[in-house]
Parts: structure tokens; C-alpha cells; sequence
């Protein structure tokens, strides 16, 4: 398996790990595209931008983004936004887990990875239509490839 299907994977086995009750979005890039019939609850991983840094060994070090996406379902009314509003704090809360529990595992990868740093949370999207919530995070993975 190659290094960035590795993490991304990795990446994906602990989200599990922390919340069995999610499920894998079918499309992780175009998150408007999955049915959620019957559950919300779901998150995605995807590839973003990759730099390579500086190193003296025969090696390779990349600093390579990913995002994490997590879904959950909101009541609309037309009185009040007390559901939406608690469902984001709730999302919002289950991303900062995840993120503590990458950052301290450094994925599980020990002979690949070095660091992994969050790199933030983005505002929530809020697909009305289908009163969806949608939280993306970033974070930063360092790891080495060998040369020889």
C-alpha cells in the first residue's frame, strides 16, 4: 500500500474507532451527493495539497494535507435554531476528539509518520434542503519515504 492511501486509511480506522456509529460518506468530495436516508452521521477523509521539506538522510519528508469531514442531521423550525445550534456544538466536540486522538497517535503509524498536527476547524455548511450539517477540519501529516 502507498504512504498517502496508508494514512488516509489510518485516518479512517481511528475515526471508527472513536465513533462506531459513523458511517463512511459513498462521496467524500461532493458530500451534497450522499443519500442520508435513515444516517446522518457520517464523515469523510480526502487528499489536499502536499510540500516536501528539507533532509539530510536518504529520505523523502512530505508535509501533506488531509481533510476530515463530519455529517449529523439538524430539526428545522421556524421558531427557533436550539436544535441546529446544539447538533453544531455536538459535531463540533466529536472533530475536536478526533483530532486529539490523531494527534496523540500519530495514526498508529509509527515507521511512517512523525507528525500530525490539526490545522483547524472551518465554519460549519449548512445544507438547508436537506437540513444537514457538514463540518470540515484540516490537518497536517509529516512523513518520510525512503529512498533506498
Amino acid at each position: 500500500m502507498k504512504a498517502v492511501e496508508q494514512i488516509s486509511d489510518a485516518i479512517k480506522s481511528r475515526i471508527k474507532a472513536i465513533f462506531p456509529d459513523y458511517k463512511e460518506l459513498d462521496f467524500s468530495y461532493f458530500p451534497e451527493k450522499n443519500n442520508f436516508y435513515n444516517n446522518f452521521l457520517r464523515f469523510g477523509v480526502t487528499v489536499a495539497a502536499a510540500s516536501s521539506t528539507a533532509t539530510i538522510t536518504k529520505s523523502l519528508s512530505f508535509n501533506h494535507d488531509f481533510k476530515i469531514l463530519l455529517t449529523d442531521c439538524y430539526k428545522a423550525t421556524d421558531e427557533d435554531e436550539i436544535d441546529l445550534t446544539t447538533k453544531i456544538f455536538n459535531v463540533q466536540d466529536r472533530m475536536n476528539d478526533i483530532l486529539k486522538d490523531l494527534y496523540r497517535t500519530n495514526l498508529g503509524l509509527i515507521n511512517l509518520v512523525f507528525q500530525v498536527t490539526p490545522l483547524g476547524i472551518e465554519a460549519p455548511l449548512i445544507v438547508e434542503q436537506q437540513q444537514l450539517i457538514i463540518l470540515t477540519s484540516s490537518l497536517n501529516v509529516t512523513y518520510r519515504l525512503d529512498l533506498i
